[in-house]
């Protein structure tokens, strides 16, 4: 299908009600992908990058799952999650032993603590909340963009060329977030299951490492849909001959002033007057009469 033959299909508001709607899930598993383990809400804790497991049974924390901005440690029978960003792991265990550290948990725990900031800080990349801020001013951009349309039709000056400027940043910073939601979904995915895979032999490491699923599918939601937005929006505001044009606008590729199209010469009307055949003005020639009979009475 070419482009020409998507931007046709957009002339159907139906079509383009489908790409202004995709932006909703995608917000939402942006936000269940970075907000995970940042809180206790129930479900949140499950989506994850990695969980760490010690191998010996010595250590306050059986286990702990780590994500981009949080770390969800279980202890005895419950889970305690909190945002670790820019914390050390003094103030981790401290705020899952709720302050109440023995010489025992400190010793125990705090090794795996600071290899889970380790792997948050230095093998999780950001990508993704990079990715998710382009698209927020990518989203805040195509508002813009669609106001100025209607401005340009009420007649301001050099609407076009500010169109055109609007509509390369747009499309710049969607399709960068939909290149670094794919780099951020291929690097998770990859260097959690090389860690996994690592780690399952016993005598490398004494901790078990293991892969999140649900965050590794949810990226992948993410880049799909955003590519689907991005190929959406690149075709709603389509830049033909020159100028850019909005399917389902009224006017598209008109501004006041800027960039209006001259309309081809009509076809199939009657030719004007001045091409018609002249009027016929001869008379028909005069009727002749028979001569009057002679007067009676004369021979």
């Amino acid at each position: 299908m070419g482009l020409d033959s998507v931007h046709n299909r957009m002339q159907n508001i139906n079509y383009r009600l489908w790409v202004y709607l995709l932006p909703i899930p995608i917000i939402l598993f942006y936000g269940l992908s970075l907000t995970r383990c940042v809180s206790n809400s129930p479900g949140i804790g499950n989506i994850f990058a990695v969980k760490l497991q010690p191998r010996n049974s010595t250590t306050s924390i059986t286990e702990l799952r780590v994500n981009y901005f949080g770390i969800c440690a279980s202890v005895s029978d419950h889970s305690i999650c909190q945002s670790s960003s820019g914390k050390t792991a003094d103030r981790v265990l401290q705020f899952i032993f709720n302050g109440n550290l023995s010489s025992s948990d400190v010793s125990d725990s705090k090794e795996l603590v600071s290899f889970a900031l380790t792997v948050q800080s230095k093998i999780i990349l950001y990508l993704l909340a990079v990715a998710g801020i382009l698209l927020v001013i990518g989203l805040l951009l195509v508002l813009l963009l669609k106001r100025h349309f209607k401005a340009a039709q009420t007649g301001k000056m050099n609407a076009e060329s500010r169109r055109q400027s609007l509509r390369r940043a747009t499309l710049t910073a969607i399709w960068t977030s939909v290149g670094l939601a794919l780099a951020s979904a291929l690097t998770v995915s990859q260097v959690t299951a090389a860690m996994e895979y690592i780690t399952k032999v016993e005598s490398v490491s004494t901790i078990q490492i293991t892969a999140g699923t649900a965050l590794s599918v949810l990226q992948w939601f993410i880049f799909s849909l955003s590519a689907l937005f991005a190929a959406g929006i690149s075709s709603i505001f389509k830049k033909q001959g020159g100028f850019i044009e909005l399917a389902g606008s009224a006017a598209q590729g008109m501004s006041a002033g800027v960039g209006m199209k001259a309309m081809p010469p009509l076809t199939g009307l009657p030719p004007p007057v001045s091409s018609l055949p002249p009027p016929v003005m001869s008379l028909p020639p005069p009727v002749s009469l028979p001569p009057p009979p002679p007067p009676p009475g004369r021979p």
